[in-house]
């Protein structure tokens, strides 16, 4: 099904980042990318597109890529996915992120969910995280908590309107900071 989508000029251009992107071999230019735009234009479409670009075998995305509109940018992207997997993190319904700190809780957590669906107990998180250093600060005990108004800690929780998870650092009343 979703190799019936229309290309038009927006998914062309989306390929053509990912393809200049991608094609760095220094590991640092990388990048992620974020679809954004307004209700009912068509985002989550286009997401369910790439995330199929990504994750079905390379024979299975070839027809698409030879749509008119990609064809210039169909051996670009197929060398970027010979290179090996890659592991695509989808987060819909964003609506809820307020702050570039909630944003990367949120990116963080989703991320070790995927790492965890795929490589189950030996997945690797890396060496510091951001939910680790925040936890890290509030049970320090070389900061004296007693003399602050409040003790922060951190809490899980799901929000209301999203299945994912968001964090919320829990400053005493009127003191919280969702994140």
């Amino acid at each position: 099904m979703w190799q019936e989508y229309i290309v038009h000029e927006d998914m062309k251009e989306a390929i053509e980042k990912i393809c200049d992107s991608m094609k760095y071999e220094d590991e640092d230019k990388r990048r992620s990318f974020w679809i954004h735009g307004a209700y009912g234009t068509g985002k989550s479409y286009a997401a369910i597109v790439l995330k199929h670009l990504f994750e079905d075998s390379v024979d299975s995305i070839r027809k698409f890529l030879s749509n008119q509109m990609l064809i210039p940018y169909r051996e670009r992207f197929l060398s970027v996915r010979e290179k090996g997997e890659f592991l695509v993190i989808w987060k819909s319904q964003a609506t809820d992120i307020k702050s570039a700190i909630q944003f990367m809780m949120t990116m963080e957590d989703a991320i070790r969910q995927k790492l965890t669906e795929k490589f189950g107990a030996s997945a690797y998180y890396g060496k510091k995280s951001l939910i680790a250093a925040a936890r890290d600060a509030v049970n320090d005990s070389s900061i004296n908590w007693d003399d602050r108004p409040y003790k922060p800690r951190l809490v899980r929780c799901n929000t209301s309107n999203d299945a994912g998870t968001s964090f919320h650092l829990d400053g005493g009343p009127g003191r919280g900071k969702a994140f």
